[in-house]
C-alpha cells in the first residue's frame, strides 16, 4: 500500500534533524540550472533542520566545499568511470568510488547525520542505501522521472537500480504515477514507497494579471524528450490563424534542428528562440504568456507546470507523469497524447478561444510551496526514524 505522505503536514520538532543530502542534482557554476528544485527543497529544510549535501559531478576532478547564504554546506565530489562505457554503465561503475568517498565525508562530520536523503536513482540512491547500511543511518530516497522512466527500463542496470532502492527506508515518488509505477515494480517495498509533490519557489511565483496578447511559451530542454519538433509543427499550423507569437526559453541538442523547422515553416519572426535564462527571471515571461506549452513524451513531474499554475497561467500539456494530476482541462489548461502534432494545434487554438479566469487558476491549483514541501518530507523522516 503507498503511503499518502502528502495529505498530512507537522511543524518543526524541538530537536533539531541532521540531514545529509546526496545528489548530483544540486547547481553548480558550470550548470547554475541543474536541480534548482533539490537546492530549493534543501533551503526549505535548513529552516528546520541542519542541511548538509555531498553532491557527485563529472566536471571536476578533485573535492570542493562551500557553504551557502542558507548555511548549507556543499561538498562537491568528482565522479569517475571509464568514458568508454555505455552511459547506463558508467554511472553504474562510478557507484563504488561514489560510496567511498560519501563515507569519508561521513566520518569527518563533527556528528554522524540522522538521515539520509538521496535525489535520483543511481548513482546517488544506490549509493545513498549503500553508504547507509555501513554508517547505520536510515535512507530516503526520491524518485524525479527519468530514473524509473528510463534508468530502470534497461534490462540489466534497470533491474539492479530497482532492487538496490527497495533497500531505502522510505522511497518518495514525486508524482503518483512514479510510486505507483515503483510500487508494481518492487511490491515487497510498496508499503515504503509514498508521492510527496515538488514544490515551488512562493517568492518568486505568484498570480498577476494578464496582459491581452501575451504569446505562447515554452520552457524546458532542447531535447527529444521535450519534443519542441512537435511544439513547432504545431504552432505552424495554427500561426496563420493567431497573431500570438511563440516564446522558446531552453537550450539543448536540438537546438539547431528547431531553428531549421522555424525557418523551413517562414516563422522567424513569429518564434522567438531565446535560450537559457535565469531562474529568476521565468516569473516574468509566465506573467505574459497566454498559456504555457509543454509537449513532453514523458515527465516526472513537471516543475514549470507548476510554477505555471502557481501565476495563474493555464498549461497546455501531455498527460504524462504528474501532469493529469495537476491540470483541470477547461478550467486551468489543456491534456494532449504525446506526440500528437494535430492534437496539440488544436489545444493551442482551443486555448486562444477559453475565456481563462487566470486567478482562480493560481487560487485553486493544487499545488504547494517549498514550506509545506518541506513538512512533508520532514513528517516522513519522523516516521522513518520512530519519532
Amino acid at each position: 500500500m503507498i503511503r499518502k505522505t502528502d495529505e498530512v503536514t507537522c511543524s518543526s520538532t524541538s530537536k533539531r534533524l541532521s540531514v545529509l543530502v546526496l545528489t548530483h542534482l544540486f547547481p553548480s557554476s558550470a550548470a547554475p540550472g541543474r536541480g534548482s528544485f533539490v537546492k530549493e527543497q534543501c533551503e526549505a529544510l535548513a529552516q528546520v533542520c541542519d542541511v548538509s549535501v555531498v553532491t557527485g559531478r563529472w566536471d571536476i576532478a578533485a573535492r570542493t566545499e562551500e557553504s551557502t547564504p542558507e548555511g548549507i554546506r556543499v561538498i562537491s565530489l568528482p565522479l569517475a568511470a571509464p568514458r568508454a562505457l555505455p552511459s547506463a554503465m558508467r554511472v553504474a561503475a562510478a557507484v563504488p568510488g561514489y560510496i567511498r568517498a560519501a563515507l569519508r565525508e561521513i566520518e569527518a562530520m563533527p556528528s554522524r547525520p540522522d538521515i539520509i536523503h538521496a535525489h535520483f536513482a543511481v548513482p546517488d540512491g544506490v549509493t545513498a542505501v549503500r553508504v547507509g547500511a555501513r554508517a547505520h543511518i536510515p535512507v530516503v530516497v526520491t524518485l524525479h522521472g527519468s530514473d524509473f522512466n528510463r534508468q530502470m527500463t534497461r534490462p540489466v542496470v534497470g533491474r539492479w537500480v530497482a532492487k538496490e532502492i527497495s533497500r531505502a527506508q522510505a522511497i518518495i515518488g514525486v508524482s503518483r504515477q512514479l510510486a505507483e509505477g515503483y510500487a508494481r515494480r518492487v511490491p515487497q517495498a510498496a508499503d515504503r514507497v509514498t508521492f510527496i509533490h515538488n514544490g515551488y519557489n512562493a517568492r518568486l511565483f505568484s498570480y498577476e494579471p494578464k496582459a491581452s496578447a501575451g504569446p505562447f511559451l515554452f520552457i524546458g530542454a532542447l531535447k527529444p524528450v521535450k519534443q519542441p519538433l512537435v511544439l513547432i509543427e504545431a504552432f505552424a499550423r495554427i500561426a496563420p490563424h493567431t497573431q500570438r507569437d511563440l516564446v522558446v526559453i531552453g537550450e539543448g541538442p536540438l537546438r539547431d534542428e528547431v531553428m531549421l523547422a522555424v525557418d523551413m515553416h517562414g516563422l522567424r519572426d513569429r518564434v522567438h528562440l531565446l535560450g537559457q535564462i535565469p531562474h529568476d527571471l521565468l516569473p516574468q515571461h509566465l506573467h505574459q504568456a497566454a498559456a504555457l506549452v509543454l509537449p513532453s513524451r514523458t515527465e516526472g513531474f513537471g516543475m514549470v507546470v507548476i510554477e505555471s499554475l502557481a501565476t495563474g497561467t493555464p498549461v497546455i500539456a501531455s498527460a504524462v507523469g504528474a501532469i493529469p494530476d495537476l491540470i483541470t482541462p477547461g478550467l486551468s489548461g489543456m491534456l494532449v497524447t504525446p506526440g500528437d502534432v494535430d492534437g496539440l494545434a488544436a489545444a493551442m487554438q482551443q486555448a486562444e478561444q477559453t475565456t481563462w479566469d487566470n486567478e482562480t487558476i493560481a487560487q485553486q491549483a493544487p499545488v504547494i510551496d517549498w514550506t509545506e514541501n518541506a513538512r512533508r518530507v520532514i513528517k516522513l523522516y519522523q516516521r522513518v526514524l520512530g519519532d
